[in-house]
């Protein structure tokens, strides 16, 4: 598990564009639960594929929660924050 009592919230990534090669995950984002989530964590206009391939790129987020404008592929779109007291 992530073991850190900091909250990293505000985080923009912008204007990525990259190419992982095959078999490589294009993100995984990790944070703790509750209270520690990350919050705003925001893609704008990034671009993730696989090397050799039109495919996109994974990604996977586990208690991080955004958005996304002119993200792909759809797996690397931050979900939303659906509860905003925080007890997912």
């Amino acid at each position: 598990g992530v073991w850190a009592n900091v909250t990293v919230n505000n985080i923009t990534f912008r204007n990525i564009t990259a190419t992982v090669g095959v078999g490589q995950m294009g993100g995984c984002f990790v944070c703790n639960s509750g209270w520690l989530a990350c919050r705003d964590i925001n893609f704008d206009r990034v671009h993730l594929k696989v090397e050799g391939s039109s495919t996109g790129a994974q990604c996977s987020f586990r208690n991080v929660f955004g958005t996304g404008v002119d993200v792909s592929p759809k797996s690397c779109f931050p979900p939303a924050l659906i509860d905003p007291s925080g007890d997912q």
